[in-house]
């Protein structure tokens, strides 16, 4: 978590110095972070309370699917539950768990039913 803020403490301050450094940046880095209300989640994210976005940072979306094409800043995917539709929201593209769990601890990287198209893997909660 401390890299998290470091990273995004730089990227604030040096922001027009640096290239691709910008907001989108930010709520990329801040999405699926762990949170206890709105207030602890920069920007428009919003702290989530349903079964599958719980205690984390989200960005709400409704159409599956990668990055921006689907509501979502880059390096994240628009996961609509099949169980779940009103809970559809961006989450991080992962390779491994420590990805995901950098930002989370209870998060997994798991290919969904849903991002097998992509052929990605995405951080959820267990069970979700």
């Amino acid at each position: 978590m401390r890299w998290f803020s470091s990273l995004c403490a730089l990227c604030l301050t040096v922001g027009s110095l640096v290239s691709g450094c910008d907001k989108t940046d930010e709520l990329a880095l801040a999405t699926n972070r762990l949170c206890t209300s709105d207030k602890s989640c920069p920007g428009t994210l919003t702290c989530g309370t349903g079964k599958s976005t719980r205690g984390q940072c989200i960005q709400p979306c409704a159409k599956t699917g990668p990055g921006p094409e689907s509501g979502c800043p880059a390096g994240t995917f628009c996961y609509v539950p099949p169980e779940a539709k009103e809970e559809g929201h961006c989450t991080a593209i992962c390779s491994t768990d420590k990805d995901c769990q950098e930002r989370h601890p209870t998060l997994v990287c798991k290919e969904r039913t849903a991002t097998e198209e992509w052929a990605l893997q995405i951080c959820i909660l267990p069970g979700s």
